[in-house]
């Protein structure tokens, strides 16, 4: 029954920040849009990417803009390892936070 509740709790989470910023994000990280609100965080952008690429598990985040800047930005291998990097901790912070529930 604990399961259940958090399930649904959680896809509540989801669908009330898609239903309010859902729009905004998309058009916040398409293209020309991801690179520049990257860029404005200066040198610490990377963590930016890190950051965006987590919260995908609970904000409409597209995560393919925001891998796409980062290759951009840093170039394809740099880029490539902060995205893949970024993927890797969302993934295990799902698993964890799974696990722990």
């Amino acid at each position: 029954m604990r399961l259940l509740i958090t399930a649904f709790v959680l896809a509540a989470l989801f669908f009330v920040s898609f239903g309010i910023w859902g729009e905004d994000f998309m058009r916040w990280f398409t293209g020309d849009a991801a690179i520049e609100w990257i860029r404005a965080w200066g040198a610490w952008g990377w963590l930016a990417i890190i950051a965006l690429l987590m919260s995908d598990l609970v904000l409409p985040v597209p995560a393919t803009p925001v891998m796409a800047a980062a290759g951009y930005l840093y170039g394809p291998l740099l880029g490539g390892l902060i995205s893949a990097t970024g993927s890797f901790l969302a993934g295990l912070l799902g698993y964890g936070l799974c696990r722990a529930f």
